[in-house]
């Protein structure tokens, strides 16, 4: 991990990286709220947590480089998997 180096400007790049993905996840997750609504029992913070996860480039990196899945495949689970933990089955 970055911040065991001890470099402070790499550890600042980590928290600020850090802090844009969880605005943006909640971005996300506020408009999904607001434009389709959640699944019952999901607010936005849960739904923020679960956006921040997936989206993390640790994932991406494992699937698609560690696992060879490719991009196209990792999209097409990524979409799907934001869906069905964010909306209602309806």
């Amino acid at each position: 991990m970055v911040v065991a180096t001890g470099d402070a400007d790499l550890t600042e790049h980590l928290e600020t990286t850090e802090a844009q993905l969880e605005i943006g996840s909640r971005m996300m997750a506020e408009h999904v709220a607001t434009r389709f609504g959640l699944k019952p029992g999901l607010d936005v913070q849960t739904a923020t947590e679960i956006l921040w996860s997936l989206n993390s480039s640790d994932l991406a990196y494992r699937l698609v480089y560690t696992r060879a899945w490719g991009w196209d495949r990792y999209e097409q689970w990524h979409g799907q998997t934001m869906a069905d933990l964010l909306l209602g089955g309806d």
